[in-house]
């Protein structure tokens, strides 16, 4: 049996790029709802596609069935993690950046971010 700490470890792993990319996603939505008549110039109409929630990517997500494919991937690298004492972080300079991920209403992932998004670079 696995101990807790590799456990713990595999289970952040698994979970923390989706659970970033959701609150992300929340916090582009609530920006883009705070700022979408600021960002209109005179005459200019307001497109529907700024204000939609554009969450719709997380529905149909299947975590158990994502977790028995990943698990003994995932457990892997951290069991070398932990027995070299080498961590690599959930994000930052040797992990991954927390980026968001811009979507359409559809959860299409959008190629130019530069031209959708009320904050184009958005990190944190």
């Amino acid at each position: 049996m696995a101990s807790n700490r590799l456990q713990t470890r595999v289970y952040e792993k698994l979970r923390f790029d989706r659970v970033r990319q959701s609150q992300l996603s929340g916090e582009d939505l609530r920006n883009r709802w705070h700022n979408a008549l600021k960002l209109l110039r005179d005459g200019e109409e307001l497109d529907s596609d700024d204000i939609k929630i554009k969450n719709r990517w997380l529905y149909p997500f299947d975590a158990e069935a994502d977790t028995r494919d990943r698990w003994e991937e995932v457990s892997a690298k951290v069991k070398k993690e932990l027995e070299t004492g080498h961590i690599t972080p959930l994000f930052g300079e040797d992990g991954p950046p927390r980026v968001l991920t811009v979507r359409d209403a559809y959860g299409k992932v959008k190629s130019n971010v530069m031209e959708y998004s009320v904050l184009p670079g958005l990190t944190v």
